[in-house]
C-alpha cells in the first residue's frame, strides 16, 4: 500500500480566479474567431432545413418536405396575394352586390317555376293532392 504524505499546498483564491479567468477569455476570443467561417454554414442550414408545411421541424421526418425558405416565400406570397384580393373586393364590393341580387334573383324565379310546374305536374297526374306552403314568421 501507498501511504499519503503529509504535505499539503494551498493557493490562494484570488491567484487561481484572474488566470482562469484570463484563459476563459483566450478560448472564447479563439473560437469567436471561427464564427466567420460558422456563421454562413449556420445561415445556410437554417434556411434550407427541412419544416413541414407550417414551417416549423415536424417529429415526423416524413411531414418535412419543404425548405425554410420555401416555406416562408409561399407565405410572404400568399399574404401579398390575400391582402391585394381583400383590397379589390373592397374596391369592388357595389359590383358584387349588384351581381350576387341578380343571380338571387334569378335563382328564385327558377325556384319558383319549378315550384309552379311541380304542381302542375302533379295536379295533371293525380286525382287529389295537398300542397302545403309555410313561410318563417318575422319577429
Amino acid at each position: 500500500m501507498e501511504k499519503q504524505s503529509g504535505m499539503r499546498l494551498e493557493v490562494d483564491e484570488s491567484l487561481v480566479v484572474p488566470v482562469v479567468q484570463e484563459q476563459i477569455r483566450i478560448a472564447v476570443v479563439r473560437e469567436m474567431e471561427k464564427i466567420d467561417d460558422l456563421f454562413p454554414k449556420m445561415v445556410d442550414h437554417v434556411l434550407n432545413q427541412k419544416v413541414c408545411s407550417n414551417g416549423t421541424v415536424s417529429n415526423y421526418s416524413r411531414e418535412n418536405k419543404h425548405t425554410f425558405v420555401e416555406i416562408t416565400f409561399q407565405n410572404a406570397i400568399q399574404s401579398a396575394a390575400k391582402e391585394a384580393i381583400q383590397e379589390y373586393i373592397t374596391d369592388n364590393m357595389d359590383n358584387f352586390k349588384k351581381e350576387f341580387g341578380q343571380h338571387i334573383k334569378k335563382s328564385t324565379d327558377e325556384l319558383a317555376q319549378a315550384f309552379v310546374n311541380g304542381i302542375v305536374e302533379a295536379s295533371e297526374h293525380a286525382w287529389r293532392f295537398k300542397v302545403d306552403v309555410s313561410l318563417p314568421k318575422d319577429n
